[in-house]
């Protein structure tokens, strides 16, 4: 073994040694306190751990030992289906080191989501008197998330989709493979609504990150995943690096209302200098964005807010000076008209909806903090925290549908585990394209950085 292997190996090794010693600290408070989730947040570990053998095995196993898999190398051909990852050198240590990294973040994301409980949970027992109605722990916060996610609910094909939340620096979502859960990060400034303080409008960002796990793990009514469907009906379009983006604006839009377009115009005016008119970002140009969001609420009916939307968006564009790009903006248009082909809106439950066309620009703010015990209290703790989460699907099964290799089935019983690798007598490895093994290695979107195209994700 080289030093090059033993370094990866013991790498995997120590994210494996944590990953095992939370399952069993998160086992002991099992059952203990519904509103720490610990069930929901041992499964998910659980399953990581699981997914992990296989997604690090198999590349190691794949580069170095080949043992069970024998991974082609990318050639050297400009009509090589996925193009970004011709380097004209190996990337071993590329593909591991973020393969190791996305293990990493996950785990530190569910172990945020478990530890963070608690502080929510005592800082909860000293609200303010006349302020018990403002929800504050993470357990509410999972509730109002969890009332997004059902107004998409029809497009995602396990019944028993679920989330999670977390605070941080600010909105993300961890698009994960292995469990129908939405890992959904908030801003720690949310923190203290009970007590007057927390800034309530930083929880709209939620239905864009709720976007975002749909727009990797649904499907669309012709069976085929959103993602590849959008795909394919934007070949040429000149806006294409914002599909992701302009797919979670405007199914954020259509569960949030326009409240959730108010807060992204106040994002937008965070952008300064060319950064407020630069085109190249997986994110729309900022001095655009808001007019898509405009133009979404006017499909879905809602002339008043589309009217009020573009208007305030004007003076802002007028008091900068500046011009919005119209062929990219038409461009944009055009991704939009295709989200809402793949997304059909009468598919909703519009009593979800987070705030509506009847209410006052101005007052969208104040009408959804009002709105958040109601939308809290639609939700359940066992509908939080399903008894059966169907997520059994091995890696192995989620392996094959992503590259289409069924000979991966063969696999002998037992092949992640490190004793197995270079000892299996008698087993010929399976030989796997690299347009096979890069689908596996992104996994849906699971990866989020490398040569390969930037899944964005926030």
């Amino acid at each position: 073994m080289t030093t090059e292997q033993s370094l990866w190996l013991r790498r995997w090794q120590a994210l494996d040694h944590t990953i095992a010693t939370l399952l069993d600290r998160y086992e002991a408070f099992m059952n203990e306190d519904s509103t720490r989730r610990e069930n929901t947040i041992f499964e998910v570990l659980f399953q990581l751990q699981k997914f992990a053998a296989g997604q690090f095995h198999f590349f190691y196993d794949g580069f170095y030992t080949k043992t069970f898999v024998n991974l082609a190398a990318i050639p050297d051909d400009r009509n090589f289906v996925l193009p970004q990852f011709i380097t004209g050198h190996s990337i071993e240590q590329h593909v591991l080191y973020n393969t190791l990294r996305q293990i990493a973040e996950d785990t530190l994301v569910i172990q945020l989501a478990s530890e963070q409980r608690l502080i929510s949970i005592r800082e909860a027992d000293v609200g303010l008197p006349g302020n018990e109605k403002i929800p504050l722990t993470l357990a509410d916060v999972d509730k109002l998330a969890l009332t997004a996610l059902r107004m998409v609910h029809s497009y995602l094909e396990n019944d028993k989709q679920t989330v999670l939340t977390y605070f941080r620096r600010s909105a993300d979502v961890r698009v994960i493979p292995y469990a129908p859960v939405a890992l959904i990060g908030i801003p720690i400034t949310t923190i203290g609504l009970n007590s007057g303080i927390g800034v309530a409008e930083d929880l709209l960002a939620i239905p864009h990150e709720v976007a975002h796990h749909l727009y990797w793990n649904g499907r669309a009514d012709s069976g085929q995943r959103i993602q590849a469907e959008l795909l394919a009906r934007i070949t040429d379009n000149p806006a294409s690096h914002w599909l992701e983006e302009i797919f979670a604006d405007v199914v954020g839009c259509l569960i949030g209302g326009p409240a959730v377009a108010r807060s992204f115009i106040d994002l937008q005016l965070t952008s300064i200098g060319a950064d407020f008119v630069h085109s190249h970002d997986p994110h729309p140009t900022p001095a655009l964005r808001p007019l898509l969001y405009a133009y979404a609420l006017e499909k879905m009916g809602f002339v008043n807010s589309a009217t009020a939307v573009r208007g305030v968006w004007q003076q802002h564009l007028e008091a900068r000076m500046t011009f919005v790009n119209r062929a990219l903006l038409f461009a944009a248009f055009k991704i939009v008209d295709h989200v809402f082909e793949v997304i059909d809106q009468k598919s909703l439950t519009p009593s979800l909806r987070w705030s509506n066309d009847d209410i006052a620009y101005d007052t969208l703010y104040e009408h959804f903090a009002a709105r958040i015990p109601d939308l809290v209290q639609s939700v359940s703790d066992a509908d939080l925290d399903p008894e059966e989460m169907n997520i059994q699907t091995s890696w192995l099964d989620l392996a094959m549908e992503l590259s289409a290799q069924p000979q991966l089935q063969n696999l002998p019983a037992g092949w992640t585990d490190p004793a197995n690798i270079g000892g299996a007598a008698g087993f010929s490895a399976i030989p796997l394209d690299a347009a096979a093994w890069l689908r596996i290695y992104d996994f849906g979107g699971w990866i989020t950085a490398g040569p390969g195209p930037k899944q964005v994700g926030g």
